[in-house]
């Protein structure tokens, strides 16, 4: 090939590439057609690559004053790769997430504050109504199918409320995930709350899970709560209230 053509098309990949580097976010997105996919970002600005969105809409949840920036490099072997922080008011959050192909998300260092009510998008919750705020602190989690697959860190509801399919105050809880022999295993550990509960949640593969806890009924316990719990659980010498359970989700 000739010295000048090469330079030709030198020239021209070069300039391809500014294009697409420089295309404003705005008109990027909606060529994607993110409307279909469940996610909307309003008054985008900036480029595709590193851009900003007065809110974005996700997972029914709407999130305000986000940035991103990706990682174009992730996009040679089938990621879409990027650093995301969102400066809402209400709910900050900031972390690293990769999509595949498939939709398949791996995150890491996630960290901020989510609405309870988050917690129906996922596979097995969709009837748990919750309220509430959680504090989120995630070195990794990954979601395949809807499904945590995997996760390292923890997670401390404030004020919850459950809402449905029954109406009661949980108060705060911690939870610490963690992964073992495969398995996403979740200690649960009020920190104050009105019924008291100790134990261990266990997501194995196959949407299998097991639970085990220990309830202490507080003297401001929703009693038609208890009343629910008592037909279920096992009571304990010491008073309290023991819950078992193996299945599906």
């Amino acid at each position: 090939m000739k010295s000048r053509t090469k330079l030709i098309l030198l020239g021209i990949s070069v300039f391809v590439i500014s294009l697409i580097m420089l295309m404003p976010a705005s008109f990027a997105l909606q060529m994607a057609g993110t409307g279909n996919s469940g996610v909307r970002l309003i008054n985008a600005s900036g480029t595709i690559w590193n851009g900003k969105a007065d809110s974005v809409v996700a997972m029914q949840q709407e999130f305000n004053k986000i940035e991103w920036q990706i990682h174009p490099l992730s996009l040679l072997v089938g990621n879409l790769n990027v650093d995301i922080r969102s400066l809402d008011d209400d709910y900050p959050l900031q972390g690293n997430i990769s999509v595949d192909l498939d939709g398949n998300v791996e995150a890491e260092d996630i960290n901020g504050i989510l609405p309870a009510s988050i917690i129906r998008q996922f596979k097995g919750a969709a009837l748990v109504g919750l309220e509430g705020k959680m504090s989120i602190k995630l070195k990794n989690i990954a979601i395949d199918n809807q499904i945590i697959s995997s996760v390292n860190g923890e997670i401390f509801l404030s004020q919850g409320q459950l809402v449905s399919p029954v109406n009661a105050t949980l108060g705060d809880i911690k939870f610490v995930l963690s992964d073992q022999k495969g398995n996403v295993h979740i200690a649960i550990k009020d920190q104050g709350a009105p019924i008291g509960i100790e134990g261990t949640l266990v997501l194995k593969p196959g949407n299998k899970m097991s639970f085990n806890a220990y309830l202490s009924p507080g003297a401001n316990a929703d009693q038609f709560l208890m009343t629910m719990i008592k037909n279920v659980a096992t009571p304990q010498s010491d008073g309290r209230l023991k819950l078992q359970y193996d299945g599906a989700y």
